[in-house]
């Protein structure tokens, strides 16, 4: 078989494969529950924490810190601007690898897609960049996802619950310390997660 024709191959297989991980987070329902926003900021988290990280270029985790700064109103947009030029200005300079990476990190160096007012932030669009930098880091991506969503879910529901037996006005004398407990112990668990930085996701702090 011919090179260009494994390649090919290559790519058809990894679009079949992006398909079925995007089929996944979209019947999941993985980001529905989020804000353009917010989705852009959980995009981020995972490129700075698992792809960046994957060359010795430091440049990529600085188009990172620019772009946390931008949401943080720390940097601006003129700032903003002139780290995506001097990023478009490497990119020819860099092997093909790199190359990838750094065509994923131009994507949050626009400020339209960081505000939200571009649409770019198509999940298969992601996981297409995703795809052309390494092997798994799709199925990588869904599985982060998936961490995230988890730990949501049981926030959601431990707040839930604590709101429900706040609202819970016929209590005997005899259950109050028990349900004092509960409370005691719900609260801690909530706290527990707010210690894991559940919520620096959404923020996006540096």
């Amino acid at each position: 078989m011919k090179k260009s024709q494994k390649k090919i191959k290559k790519q058809n297989n990894l679009e079949i494969e992006n398909n079925a991980i995007l089929d996944k987070i979209l019947s999941e329902r993985l980001l529905a529950d989020y804000s353009v926003q917010d989705e852009v900021k959980i995009l981020l988290l995972f490129t700075d924490k698992y792809v960046a990280t994957l060359s010795n270029n430091y440049s990529f985790s600085s188009d990172i810190e620019f772009s946390k700064g931008y949401l943080n109103k720390k940097i601006s947009l003129k700032q903003l601007h002139q780290r995506e030029r001097l990023a478009l200005n490497n990119l020819d300079k860099l092997d093909e690898f790199d190359k990838n990476i750094q065509e994923l990190t131009l994507l949050f160096l626009n400020a339209n897609f960081l505000d939200g007012v571009e649409q770019n932030q198509d999940i298969g669009s992601f996981l297409f960049l995703l795809s052309n930098i390494q092997d798994g880091l799709c199925e990588k991506f869904y599985n982060f996802l998936k961490t995230i969503w988890s730990k949501t879910e049981t926030k959601r529901f431990l707040e839930k619950r604590l709101r429900a037996l706040d609202r819970k006005e016929k209590i005997s004398r005899h259950n109050t310390k028990a349900v004092k407990n509960i409370n005691d112990m719900v609260l801690k668990v909530i706290s527990f997660y707010q210690a894991k930085n559940l919520w620096s996701i959404l923020l996006c702090s540096n």
